[in-house]
């Protein structure tokens, strides 16, 4: 049999991959909400990190948004961003995220505040990173 190397069945092939992976999910939302309503607890009994299910759904679309960056970021034809530009973008959100944590914390906890939103700004400013790594010059 000769090697099929179509480009077109290729990006069906993605298509059909993208199909299941949506499909997947989707039944995967249908059974929280189905125990949600069973339980009339929602937020107590379905929504936790306790539930396998719903840490499942949650890493996946995590990590759906985190592999799609590569492609989205080609698409989006955005020009590169400085190593300058990405440092002062994780101050600003070190700054703004830790304010969010410790207004949460009702600023009693600042060193855990400081964690908190040093964590969050890491991950968010990593992920720009790896998106400006496929971007253009």
């Amino acid at each position: 049999m000769k090697k099929v190397t179509d480009e077109r069945l290729k990006i069906k092939q993605l298509r059909n991959i993208k199909l299941a992976f949506i499909f997947e999910n989707s039944l995967i939302l249908l059974y929280l909400v189905i125990q949600a309503w069973q339980s009339r607890q929602v937020f107590k009994s379905v929504l936790t990190w306790g539930n396998p299910l719903w840490v499942v759904f949650i890493l996946t679309m995590i990590t759906f948004g985190i592999l799609d960056q590569n492609v989205t970021a080609a698409i989006a034809d955005h020009p590169k961003l400085s190593s300058q530009k990405l440092l002062s973008l994780l101050g600003g959100q070190f700054l703004i995220y830790s304010f969010l944590w410790a207004w949460l914390f009702n600023f009693q906890r600042l060193g855990l505040a400081l964690i908190c939103g040093g964590g969050v700004a890491l991950v968010v400013t990593g992920i720009l990173a790896y998106n400006n790594h496929y971007r253009s010059k």
